[in-house]
């Protein structure tokens, strides 16, 4: 009865999209008014307790990961800036996850080298510190507060924080963007070891802080409504920061000032909704025949497969295959960008990971058989990684060979690390499957998470593969990359190479394998059985596509 109901909507949907789009603008707006009159100051000082809390534990975690590095360096005390020195301190580096570089100073306050600019040529005198003191250790700790560093988008503000002979920059979008992400106005108050507090970070109320904010700084842990002349009466909620000699303090109104603005901002709201309703027609409508015959056509052999070549960058030779989803609805190619998020909200995950494998299975089996060998990797949604239904299913359709040469790969994107993953990848391990950490880069692993993970392999995400070109710092990271999949004996693959200096660079670095579009397309399996023919059929060019240019062929 419910599924009845459901597939009416959605055929009314399709049907009248200009109608839907604008009663959903109209009820969206109805909803913006609303909820603008029932503001009233309680739910403006519970929702900023909420992000207080949020942009603390925020703070907490640069201040300990500052902490952790600056130990690591000094526990090590190597300031003699060598290449070992170095690269050891950028290993260092590539494990934090809040710091942008490291640096040697010496006993005259120079700065002698750093892990993105190496030994300097001639040392540099460090400016005056904003806050300097002597830790329990006897080591000298100093704060800058908005030093301005080089970044990728030019010279930009950022904190340094020495102790001892190290010093470290944190990434100047940490202090940049925190109180964006929580919306708040803050001042972040240091204590030094007298018990005094002192500023180190403010937002919003540089005008104010040697007056009004300055005489807050002795509030206790809490929340307090104090008035500020010019800003009208302020919700002020303190706290320490956990595990550092911090103290946060974050600002808000106690009258909601996009009050004012919530009758205006619904009309235009309504009035672009009602707008845009034709545009939206052919989309709405599209959608809503898929997301109605979803089930149908995962069953009915409308899920087509696309193969990527993985090139070895030793030989140049594909060695195996990345399995690429498409779903076509009668003459229509429907994307993957529309199909995933319908997919996942109608629990329909299983349904297109097994269509997908049983699809490829069956044509790389009559392309290649399955005593060839190759390699093939699939991209599965982490709800679907079960050893018992996985290992079912390949038993199935591999039970035809008489000795299975495939090597079956399981791509992991490295977000999705859990502990449930990791058992039952441990177990696929067991049976014979291969493991790969897609977007390697792109999350917060480290050296440590990807020991215990153990993959097969690591792809780095084709975002750094892009900012070669740029010479940036996150190109920089790549050897790095290889260096952790060499320690925890995984092979790297590179994803998006596009020309042949990327290719080569890549294989300098130690990089084992590649795809992207300099060796071709996501291919049909007529392609791909051809493309395989040809580069197997010609002689090596020595990392680079063999037989000559890559096939540019039609695919969707």
């Amino acid at each position: 009865m419910k599924s009845n109901i459901q597939q009416r909507l959605l055929g009314a949907l399709g049907r009248r999209p200009v109608l839907w789009s604008s009663a959903t603008a109209l009820l969206c707006a109805l909803a913006v008014l609303a909820l603008a009159l029932l503001i009233d100051s309680q739910i403006v000082r519970q929702d900023h307790v909420q992000r207080h809390v949020s942009l603390s534990d925020l703070y907490r975690r640069v201040a300990v990961d500052t902490n952790q590095l600056l130990e690591r360096l000094n526990a090590r005390g190597d300031t003699s800036c060598s290449d070992k020195s170095l690269s050891a301190m950028r290993v260092d580096l590539f494990t934090s996850e809040f710091q942008r570089d490291v640096g040697v100073i010496n006993d005259q306050q120079q700065l002698v080298c750093t892990t993105t600019h190496g030994r300097l040529p001639a040392p540099i005198p460090m400016p005056e510190a904003d806050l300097a003191s002597i830790d329990p250790l006897g080591r000298r700790l100093a704060i800058w507060v908005a030093q301005r560093v080089m970044a990728d988008n030019g010279v930009q503000p950022a904190t340094i924080i020495q102790r001892g002979p190290f010093n470290t920059v944190v990434d100047p979008r940490v202090t940049q963007t925190m109180t964006k992400i929580t919306g708040l106005q803050a001042t972040l108050w240091w204590r030094d070891l007298a018990g005094q507090q002192r500023p180190v970070f403010n937002s919003g109320f540089e005008e104010f802080l040697p007056l009004e904010i300055r005489a807050l700084s002795d509030l206790a842990a809490g929340e307090h409504l104090r008035w500020l002349p010019g800003m009208g009466w302020m919700w002020v909620v303190s706290s320490p920061v956990p595990q550092s000699r911090l103290t946060l303090q974050t600002f808000t109104p106690l009258v909601h000032r996009g009050f004012a603005w919530s009758v205006p901002v619904s009309l235009m709201a309504l009035a672009f909704g009602l707008a845009v309703a034709g545009a939206l027609r052919p989309r709405l409508q599209r959608l809503g025949k898929v997301e109605h015959r979803l089930a149908g056509l995962l069953r009915s052999g409308a899920v087509h497969c696309r193969y990527q070549p993985i090139m070895d960058l030793g030989t140049g030779l594909p060695v195996g295959c990345e399995v690429l989803m498409r779903l076509r609805d009668g003459q229509e190619w429907v994307s993957p960008e529309q199909v995933i998020p319908a997919v996942v909200k109608r629990g329909l995950t299983w349904t297109m990971d097994e269509a997908v494998m049983r699809r490829a299975v069956a044509e790389l089996q009559s392309a290649f058989g399955a005593e060839s060998t190759l390699r093939v990797s699939f991209n599965l949604f982490p709800s679907d990684i079960h050893r018992e239904r996985v290992s079912k299913l390949f038993r199935e359709l591999m039970a035809s060979a008489s000795r299975p040469l495939w090597q079956i790969d399981l791509e992991v994107i490295e977000r999705e690390f859990g502990e449930s993953i990791i058992r039952e990848l441990d177990g696929l391990r067991e049976d014979g499957f291969a493991v790969s950490v897609d977007d390697f880069g792109t999350g917060y692993s480290n050296l440590a998470s990807i020991r215990a993970f153990s993959p097969t392999y690591l792809k780095i995400d084709r975002s750094f593969v892009t900012d070669m070109e740029l010479s940036s710092v996150r190109s920089s990271l790549i050897p790095e990359m290889v260096a952790i999949a060499r320690a925890v004996g995984a092979r790297v693959i590179a994803e998006g190479v596009e020309n042949v200096q990327q290719s080569e660079r890549l294989r300098d670095f130690g990089v084992d394998y590649a795809q992207g579009y300099l060796f071709a397309k996501p291919l049909t399996i007529e392609e791909f059985q051809r493309f395989w023919a040809q580069a197997h059929a010609a002689p090596s060019s020595g990392g680079h596509p063999a037989g000559g240019p890559p096939l540019q062929m039609a695919t969707v």
